[in-house]
């Protein structure tokens, strides 16, 4: 849920995954993912270090450019 006060359209607790050759590793990070609209009207992707407060990534996104949708198994 969407704490008081900020601009975030969703926001979520996640945590981070790394791709090394063909596994994926876990980041043990507590982290939050959120999405906003900036001043620019630009959306932001954002993933955030719950512990030190830094944003890690904020990745701009483009009308049809990404689908989020989720995904139950990977093989």
């Amino acid at each position: 849920g969407s704490s008081g006060g900020n601009k975030h359209l969703v926001e979520f607790r996640a945590g981070r995954m790394t791709l090394k050759g063909r596994m994926v590793y876990p980041d043990k990070r507590k982290g939050l993912l959120y999405v906003y609209q900036g001043e620019d009207s630009l959306m932001h992707f954002c993933w955030k270090d719950r512990t030190t407060g830094e944003v890690e990534d904020d990745l701009l996104i483009f009308p049809d450019d990404c689908e989020f949708v989720r995904v139950s198994e990977c093989t």
